[in-house]
């Protein structure tokens, strides 16, 4: 949702740039990404490879494939309340409020938020947006 209450585009968008990271990995070097009404496609660029993430807001269907000269892979998921995912995150969040130490590493954990930036800014742009992240 661009126009979301909750944080326009970062609110739900982060859940197919987790689901790409989670899938081809974290090493994308630049994005590229297109709004047309209620839809985004964003091309995540790697060295090797090309990832391409559709967001529809209209059905709330994620959708991330690979396209590379050796492969073209897709998964597709679809986001409602009973998706497994959310539990996961929702116990995991739950656990760093008790005390419990982060599962995650700090850099996997928020590449996503590096990610979206790029997304977000190449929307308004039009243009390629290089990662710009800060690791510790």
């Amino acid at each position: 949702m661009m126009n979301s209450p909750h944080g326009e585009f970062f609110f739900y968008g982060q859940h197919a740039v987790d689901m790409a990271l989670e899938i081809y990995g974290s090493d994308i070097i630049k994005v590229r990404a297109i709004q047309n009404e209620d839809s985004v496609t964003a091309i995540l660029m790697y060295k090797d490879f090309n990832v391409t993430l559709n967001y529809c807001e209209s059905n709330y269907l994620y959708y991330a494939s690979r396209n590379a000269k050796d492969s073209v892979s897709g998964s597709v998921m679809e986001v409602t309340e009973e998706t497994p995912c959310f539990k996961q995150e929702l116990l995991a969040f739950y656990d760093l409020l008790q005390g419990k130490n982060n599962k995650c590493d700090y850099n996997l954990f928020i590449k996503p938020v590096f990610v979206m930036n790029a997304i977000y800014r190449s929307i308004k742009s039009g243009k390629d947006e290089i990662i710009n992240e800060y690791v510790i």
